[in-house]
Order: C-alpha cells, then sequence, then structure tokens
C-alpha cells in the first residue's frame, strides 16, 4: 500500500513540475492591452499571421508569433487620364515609359523586385524613356513613376520574361 501511495504521489508531482501551463500567456517583443467602452484590443509585436478578416475598409490579422508582416499598397495620384503609360508587359528585354506630362523632366522612374528592394532608379530623360531590363532575371517587378515630392503618379506591375 505504501508504494501506491508513492508511486501515485511521484506521479502527481512529476505531472506538476513537467505539464505545461495553458494560461493565454505569451512572451513577445512588445503588446498593450487596451479597454473601450464596447471594444477590447490586446496585441503583441513578434507573432505569425495565421488568419485575416475584411469588412469593408476594416482589416483585421489574427495569429501567433507574428515575426513579420509588411502591407504594401500601390496608390496613384493622378487620374485614368492616361498621362503615363508603360509598355510592353508582359516583355523580355525593354519597356518603354511614356509620359504625356507638361514637366516630365524632374520625374523620377524607379523598378523594384518584389520583396521591394531597388533594382535601379533614374530621371526620366524624355517624354519617352526606354529602360533595358535584359540583365534581369525573369520575374515579376513593380516599377514607379514619381514625383519631387516622392508621390507615386503612376504604378505599374512589369513581368519580364
Amino acid at each position: 500500500m505504501k508504494k501506491l501511495i508513492g508511486f501515485i504521489a511521484l506521479l502527481y508531482l512529476s505531472k506538476i513540475i513537467f505539464c505545461q501551463s495553458l494560461s493565454p500567456e505569451i512572451i513577445s517583443s512588445s503588446g498593450d492591452d487596451n479597454q473601450g467602452t464596447e471594444v477590447s484590443l490586446s496585441w503583441t509585436i513578434g507573432e505569425c499571421l495565421t488568419e485575416s478578416y475584411t469588412s469593408g475598409e476594416y482589416i483585421l490579422n489574427q495569429g501567433f508569433q507574428q515575426s513579420f508582416y509588411q502591407i504594401n499598397t500601390l496608390e496613384e495620384n493622378l487620374s485614368t487620364d492616361q498621362s503615363i503609360r508603360v509598355y510592353p508587359v508582359p516583355t523580355s528585354d525593354y519597356i518603354q515609359v511614356e509620359l504625356k506630362i507638361e514637366d516630365w523632366s524632374h520625374l523620377k522612374i524607379s523598378l523594384f523586385n518584389l520583396e521591394g528592394k531597388l533594382i535601379l532608379s533614374h530621371e526620366a530623360n524624355g517624354p519617352t524613356s526606354s529602360i533595358n531590363l535584359q540583365h534581369l532575371p525573369p520575374s515579376e517587378y513593380i516599377l514607379n513613376v514619381v514625383d519631387p515630392k516622392n508621390n507615386i503618379l503612376k504604378s505599374v506591375k512589369i513581368i519580364k520574361k
């Protein structure tokens, strides 16, 4: 009987020592809790994204251990009056950037890979600029035409064959 009680006590102690806690705790680099009259918000930095919900203009991302989450948006400040054209897309060697804007001389043309790394950048050299893509591997790129105040006037996805 003493052996049985000792064995049960040993099992109980091992359970206490080796079991993990199921309380809702997380170790993260930063975070906070905020309470409002109708809303409660708890957030942490350093979690992986697991779900995303969208409703109109609101986006809710949920997850655990978010290591890095970046949202890039493409915004055009010009109307769709075809004042900036980029062609041909897709391409294998060169693309043309046609600027039907009065003062094109201060515009900058930049090409980024899909990770956001700047591949090339230069000032517009005329109403039509030719950009050589022969040295780049086949992939998708983002071409931005930017004004002197760094406003994106046109953003185009370029497909390099």
